[in-house]
């Protein structure tokens, strides 16, 4: 979408399942790679829409969100390797799920499975400048899992980070555009509860917006302002912000839509654009999912 004129262009021909949280821009901008059909990764040119095919992941029930390393060489997926839902995992009998970190050579098409196990890896995410880093998370019960786990893409340094006190919270987790610190919404453990932040070594813990509790987040460049969709529980009233030093929330604009037990595509999800004083959201306010743009 051309955001001076709002014209948007469909940028390919599918229709085999493909989904907008199955995708991911290239770090050149040039590509967006995508998944169609449960398992088959392509990617499309930006200006000239030319299409190509990367691969077929063998044996993948279900894919999740696509990362692509800084280096533009490799992308990441969560994928189930058999069919189960991921509300099942840790449930009744058979609560197993066995899943697979899956690392995909952008230019081959090579795949090889970073992690695999019977518990649901997802939200894999390369570190934006450092590909030699990216966190993921066990899927399931945030109160019931320790969530958010950091990885060296060679497979060593496998460590918990947020790690949670019994029957806290924790999710929507993202990197910072600088790889330094790393954010998610934390609640029923460290106080208070909301969008908290860590360097990337792990120090310095703190809470820069007060309140969320399942929401989705993003900051700008400079990590002065935070903007979350969500307050204590309340995923209808509109978006959130704070600033640097003060994680007391002031409301940034109104969305009158509830997107709680809906499908993702009907989340807010709000992201700062490239120049930090607009930030980007969707909402079904009227009726349908739809992008919005303010301005803080």
């Amino acid at each position: 979408m051309d955001l001076g004129t709002g014209t948007s262009v469909r940028m390919t021909a599918s229709a085999a399942g493909l989904k907008p949280r199955w995708s991911h821009l290239s770090p050149d901008g040039k590509e967006v790679y995508f998944i169609e059909d449960r398992n088959h990764v392509r990617a499309v040119n930006v200006e000239t829409l030319a299409e190509r095919d990367i691969c077929r992941i063998a044996s993948c029930f279900r894919p999740h969100q696509l990362s692509v390393s800084p280096d533009n060489r490799f992308l990441i997926t969560g994928v189930f390797l058999e069919d189960k839902d991921e509300d099942d995992f840790l449930v009744g009998q058979g609560f197993l799920i066995h899943s697979a970190l899956v690392v995909i050579a952008t230019d081959s098409g090579r795949t090889r499975n970073f992690l695999e196990g019977n518990t649901p890896r997802t939200h894999a995410q390369y570190c934006p400048t450092d590909a030699s880093l990216l966190f993921y998370c066990y899927g399931g019960p945030w109160w019931r899992v320790q969530r958010l786990w950091m990885i060296h893409a060679d497979g060593t340094g496998n460590r918990p980070i947020f790690k949670q006190t019994n029957f806290e919270g924790l999710g929507h987790e993202f990197w910072s555009d600088s790889g330094k610190t790393i954010y998610a919404t934390c609640s029923g453990g460290r106080q208070p509860q909301g969008l908290w932040a860590m360097n990337v070594d792990g120090g310095n813990e703190r809470c820069v917006l007060a309140g969320a509790c399942v929401g989705h987040g993003t900051a700008n460049g400079e990590e002065d302002r935070f903007v979350i969709d969500e307050l204590y529980n309340d995923c209808k009233t509109g978006l959130w912000t704070s600033r640097k030093g003060s994680p007391t929330p002031e409301l940034l604009c109104q969305t009158g839509a509830d997107w709680s037990g809906k499908p993702q595509e009907a989340h807010s999800h709000p992201r700062f654009l490239p120049d930090g004083r607009r930030v980007a959201f969707t909402s079904a306010m009227s009726g349908s999912s739809e992008v919005y743009l303010v301005e803080l």
